[in-house]
């Protein structure tokens, strides 16, 4: 019995002997990732002036809900600006065929989805430069935000449209961008 004891030891030492512990390094990189839509219903926005209250007080769009949906890893800033705005047709001496994007204002607030967003509703003139709409200390999945476009008051329009032409239509595009903070 003794004997037996002293093999069931032996072998028990032999196995206990071989058991192993080992390590690896597990890294985890996070790279920065900012993206930034607009929504597919609201690709094209159309400010009219029709009566004469409109050209004194200007145009606004409708709330445009969710207009644009950022997702980023981490804090972030969203800008935007857009070429002055011209009709296509060729000025003759003394016309001006042109309106200044810094005419346009943006007001922006939180849509769905943005719960973290530190942003305060608030009210921006684009321009030809990249314009500050709003940022954020931190990141978030699909968060949308609600844009009203708004046309200048005050006649400011007033001798911009071309006789002999119906309807003059001044276009540009407005070029959103986000970049991480």
């Amino acid at each position: 019995m003794k004997k037996a004891i002293l093999l069931a030891m032996f072998i028990g030492g032999v196995f206990a002997a071989t058991a192993q512990t080992t390590q690896t390094k597990l890294n985890v990189i996070l790279n920065p990732i900012q993206s930034i839509t607009v929504n597919d219903a609201s690709k094209e926005v159309t400010l009219e002036y029709v009566t004469t209250n409109d050209y004194l007080t200007g145009v606004s769009s409708p709330v445009l809900n969710n207009h644009l949906t950022v997702y980023s890893t981490g804090g972030f800033q969203v800008k935007a600006k857009a070429a002055n705005l011209t009709n296509g047709l060729t000025a003759a001496p003394g016309q001006n065929v042109e309106i200044l994007s810094s005419g346009i204002s943006l007001l922006i607030a939180k849509g769905t989805g943005n719960n973290g967003s530190d942003i305060n509703p608030s009210t921006v003139n684009l321009g030809t430069g990249d314009v500050n709409l709003f940022s954020s200390t931190t990141g978030g999945v699909s968060m949308g935000y609600n844009v009203t476009y708004k046309g200048a008051g005050g006649n400011e329009y007033v001798g911009k449209h071309f006789s002999g032409t119906g309807k003059t239509t001044y276009t540009t595009n407005v070029m959103y961008s986000i970049v991480a903070q």
